[in-house]
């Protein structure tokens, strides 16, 4: 009993109580660190005891002394240690687990050993993307608690830099978030799939709700509802499969993350009093548009909706007219992109002045090449083109499938001037973009080519003959064919299907050529003719 009982300081100090020093104490006197970020069970808990049980403590536990309560606490890690130990001494009684060799370190403030069991933690690499999150948000509050005023992210990421926690300023702002507005899914979370989903999405449609006047509170309580709802579903799910405690929950059952983001959409949807479809086109635009006002986007919105009316009145004619109201004019502003760059006219007679307000030769010829393309699409696709710049590109074409085919300017494709990011990920978006669309616009096909104006530079290209064609295809959109036949690369796809907006456009184009499949239009060749026979 007197081995249990602990020694007089003066006997089992080495060295002054303000520097750090070894000491002999009492299992009794050592608790653990209550605002450890680690709250879920150590997954390598069974195997550290066992380690404890055979060889002991090897790795000498640091601790710090509690202003307050007098107590012993982990100075840096050991949480876990503590805990197994009390557990053995209470199966053995063994009393090797009762006195232990420390290293006693200073305390110095509440802060500072937050953040050293925070990098100890953060250095083990063993715990959750929400552990780390909520210890974010502790050493925010921890803060703010000391100087008695809200801390914004900047200072939370110096302070914490300097203490030796070292994250970049946009992971921890992922962590705030993630604590502040996603806390009922939490312990599912993950770090990937919250950055590159959760987090736009939650943006996005926020930004869309308050473009319609919803107030930012009736937002948060909305989706709050919506992430209990599943957070509420997980837990069952835990429960019913019986997950061990020592078991994470995300661990067990994971978060079906595309069904909280339509859950999400749908929740806002509801709040906007539109259909979903409505609501991702209206989503892609304000991806594209940055600056957009609310005024611009009412406008957007009600023509967004009177297109599904239109489609819901299209859907219930006739498969021949259906495909004649398919052949709708193509917008104004795809008639005019070209604007000053637009081609000397050719010599012959001269065209009398048409009258004010009549339609020009230009304007017949947009609205004769149609290709059923909506409004809506129109506009996502002039905002492709002046977001990367490819707006000099377009070029109108009768022939063409969808009335308009990507043409190569004089002096190439423009490079990346005041667009954000970095540069070679925007001239791969760029590149990558004007290939998809040309392939969809039908013109890696040679019967098309050859239907285009002599004019056309990308003609002359094809028409110059395969060798001179990968040359020219090489230097003018970074490109690489395989005996003369265009290709996407894997990199500039990877790009492109990063950016919501413009995989989403694709697809939509796509779906038009589909739909016109269906309808046997004779603008769509079914089959195809490589731009260079072998």
């Amino acid at each position: 009993m007197a081995l249990e009982v602990p020694s007089p300081p003066a006997a089992n100090i080495v060295g002054q109580q303000d520097e750090r020093y070894h000491a002999r104490i009492n299992l009794d006197e050592l608790v653990e660190y209550e605002q450890n970020i680690r709250t879920e069970v150590n997954p390598k808990y069974a195997e550290i005891k066992e380690s404890i049980r055979v060889q002991g403590i090897t790795n000498q536990l640091s601790v710090t002394r509690h202003p307050i309560t007098r107590m012993y606490i982990p100075f840096a890690g050991g949480n876990t240690r503590i805990r197994i130990l009390k557990e053995l001494f209470a199966e053995t009684g063994d009393i090797k687990y009762k006195n232990l060799d420390v290293v006693v370190m200073p305390f110095t403030d509440h802060l500072s050993l937050l953040i050293n069991h925070f990098a100890e933690n953060e250095l083990r690499g063993d715990v959750s993307f929400w552990e780390k999150a909520k210890g974010i948000l502790m050493v925010k509050r921890e803060l703010e608690s000391e100087h008695d005023r809200i801390i914004s992210p900047t200072d939370v990421q110096k302070v914490a830099k300097a203490k030796g926690l070292d994250f970049s300023l946009r992971v921890l702002q992922l962590y705030l978030f993630a604590t502040d507005k996603l806390a009922p899914v939490g312990p599912w979370l993950e770090f990937r799939s919250t950055q590159v989903s959760l987090s736009p999405t939650w943006s996005e449609l926020e930004k869309i709700c308050k473009l319609s006047g919803i107030e930012n509170s009736d937002f948060f309580a909305a989706m709050q509802n919506c992430l209990q709802v599943t957070a509420n579903e997980l837990a069952a799910q835990v429960q019913s499969t019986g997950s061990s405690t020592g078991e994470s929950p995300d661990q067990a059952v994971k978060l079906d993350v595309p069904q909280l983001t339509a859950d999400m959409k749908g929740v806002a949807a509801n709040l906007l009093q539109i259909e979903t479809p409505i609501l991702d086109d209206l989503l892609t635009i304000v991806s594209m548009e940055k600056g957009i006002t609310s005024e611009r986007f009412a406008a957007l919105k009600h023509s967004a909706i009177e297109e599904v009316k239109s489609n819901s009145a299209l859907g219930a004619m006739s498969a021949k007219d259906r495909a004649q109201a398919q052949q709708r004019p193509l917008i104004g502003a795809v008639s005019v992109v070209k604007k000053s760059e637009s081609k000397s006219p050719q010599p012959g007679p001269k065209q009398s002045d048409p009258q004010a307000g009549a339609t020009s030769p230009s304007d017949q010829l947009g609205s004769e090449v149609a290709a059923g393309l909506s409004a809506s699409v129109q506009n996502q696709l002039m905002e492709i083109l002046e977001c990367l710049h490819l707006h000099n590109c377009i070029d109108i074409s009768p022939d063409a499938p969808f009335g308009f085919f990507m043409d190569v300017p004089d002096g190439g494709i423009p490079v990346k001037s005041d667009a954000p990011g970095p540069a070679d990920v925007f001239r791969t978006m760029q590149t990558g973009m004007w290939k998809m669309l040309a392939s969809i616009c039908g013109q890696f096909d040679l019967r098309m080519v050859q239907s285009m104006p002599d004019s056309s530079k990308w003609k002359r290209m094809v028409m110059a003959g395969v060798g001179p064609f990968e040359k020219d295809y090489e230097e003018v959109l970074a490109g690489h064919s395989f005996d003369g036949m265009p290709y996407v690369s894997a990199l500039e796809l990877s790009q492109l299907c990063m950016h919501p907006g413009c995989m989403k456009f694709i697809a939509t184009l796509m779906a038009y050529k589909l739909r016109a499949y269906d309808t046997a239009s004779e603008r769509f060749h079914k089959d195809f003719q490589p731009l260079f026979s072998n």
